[in-house]
């Protein structure tokens, strides 16, 4: 008789509720979480509801999750959904909770599609998509697109669908100052922008 395969995938566990006072953020959690994350998550949870739980170890730490139990927290629930992850040693719980925050690294936005979505949802979304915020990316697009004396190297026909970004961490903001206009003239460079 043939026994089943072990799946490529690992289950999800079973979502439960627990409450937002006895969960943990984890001491150790790398990614660092403004104020304005929290908020903008808060918008979320009210407009949409959860739609992801908490990833959190048998002791109650949160694993991956801790924006979202800040901001259930903020807003005063007192319970949250969660999935308690099993079978993960205590460094496979650190890579994951890093590695659960990284995926974003390797992602760009296609600003002329990022740009119609924004216009289009606006009028509706304007708070949850911290709107606000997205003006000066917005901005940066449309003046892009209205320059008329931008002249691209003759193998370069359209810079914002096949460019390639980089990013640059210094230890200070006088030093990123400094560096800024070395970065822009490099060959190819099309952008510098700055992060804090």
């Amino acid at each position: 008789m043939a026994t089943n395969p072990k799946p490529a995938v690992a289950a999800l566990g079973t979502v439960t509720l627990a409450a937002a006072k006895d969960l943990r953020l984890a001491d150790d959690n790398p990614r660092k979480i403004s104020d304005r994350a929290v908020d903008v998550v808060a918008l979320s949870l009210q407009r949409f509801g959860w739609q992801q739980p908490l990833v959190i170890d048998g002791d109650n730490a949160v694993i991956a999750g801790h924006t979202r139990l800040l901001a259930a927290r903020k807003l005063g629930l007192t319970d949250v959904p969660v999935v308690t992850a099993s079978g993960l040693t205590e460094q496979e719980v650190e890579a994951y909770r890093i590695a659960d925050n990284r995926t974003h690294d390797f992602t760009t936005w296609d600003l002329p599609l990022l740009v119609e979505q924004l216009d289009a949802l606006a009028p509706d979304f304007a708070d949850v998509l911290a709107l606000a915020d997205w003006e000066t990316i917005v901005a940066d697009f449309e003046n892009m697109q209205n320059e008329t004396d931008l002249e691209l190297p003759d193998d370069v026909d359209n810079t914002l669908d096949r460019s390639f970004e980089v990013t640059v961490c210094f230890n200070s903001k006088k030093e990123a100052l400094a560096a800024e206009q070395t970065l822009i003239d490099l060959p190819g460079a099309t952008d510098v922008r700055h992060k804090l």
